[in-house]
């Protein structure tokens, strides 16, 4: 599963996780990386620490392939891209957030 897939998917759903309102109210980015397993995909976000600090943080985000809704896997920030992409591998791996919904 793409990025581009994944947003089609939430949009058609009626979700807006991806509107151009959202991501720019949140100064949110998107990262190319995704990690599928078990009808989820794991990919990141990166977005202001705070609206008056400039540091980014990076989460890991969860896509259920079903319902086509975006949360966050964990309740982590990640201060690299990296730290966040060996997470989200590890979500996809354990497939931990399977028992949240």
């Amino acid at each position: 599963m793409t990025i581009s897939e994944i947003r089609a998917i939430n949009r058609e759903k009626g979700f807006y996780f991806f509107s151009r309102d959202t991501m720019e109210f949140f100064k949110s980015k998107v990262f190319p990386d995704v990690f599928s397993a078990y009808e989820r995909s794991y990919f990141i976000t990166s977005e202001k620490a705070c609206f008056d600090n400039p540091t980014r943080v990076y989460k890991v985000r969860v896509f259920n392939q079903v319902n086509g809704d975006v949360r966050s896997a964990d309740r982590e920030t990640y201060p690299t891209v990296g730290q966040a992409r060996k997470a989200a591998r590890q979500h996809c791996l354990n497939n931990t957030d399977r028992e949240t919904e």
